[in-house]
């Protein structure tokens, strides 16, 4: 239902900010920042990041895409370039976390990423770009490190989730992904 409603509510305002000249690039970050605070509570809660909210991220990309071609000075023949530096990203993103989690798997010999993971960081390239992911992925890295090592050390109470083997690192991925946009 929140997707539903969302998608609608995402649609008219997107029309209501073109016939009265919104910043296209302020609605499509606030519906980015909501599913990414949602997957953040989520995955730290449960461990579980819902398919739902990274649908939710790819559908909110196609208005980044709209927005860059609409308010961009560059020549209708030309189009198709920001759609393709999302895309890149999007598989950069992805393939990134994929590529660490398969070495980190045959390393480690259990899993080392999930697939919510490399879902998430696909769909946050499709928001940032080629350029961006980089830059959220590196983020994402630093951040989580001091985590990793306190867990390590054992010298943190960490939340029923953490308890386990496992770091999520969704959270760590949303944090970083909410920087890059904000900032």
């Amino acid at each position: 239902h929140i997707f539903t409603f969302c998608s609608i509510f995402t649609f008219v305002s997107y029309i209501m900010f073109i016939r009265f000249n919104f910043s296209l690039y302020l609605f499509s970050g606030i519906f980015t920042l909501i599913f990414l605070s949602f997957i953040f509570v989520s995955d730290l809660k449960t461990g579980i990041i819902p398919d739902q909210f990274v649908s939710a991220l790819i559908f909110i990309s196609l208005f980044w895409i709209l927005t860059d071609i609409s308010i961009s000075g560059m020549p209708p023949e030309k189009w198709f370039e920001y759609p393709l530096m999302r895309i890149a990203g999007g598989v950069a993103g992805g393939g990134i976390l994929l590529l660490i989690g398969l070495i980190g798997s045959k390393l480690l010999k259990q899993e080392a990423m999930g697939m919510g993971d490399i879902k998430l960081m696909f769909a946050v390239g499709l928001i940032s770009g080629y350029t961006g992911v980089f830059a959220v992925l590196i983020l994402s890295f630093l951040i989580s490190f001091p985590f990793a090592l306190l867990k390590y050390l054992k010298k943190l109470k960490l939340p029923e989730v953490l308890l386990e083997n496992k770091l999520p690192f969704a959270p760590f991925i949303a944090t970083s992904a909410i920087l890059y946009i904000i900032f």
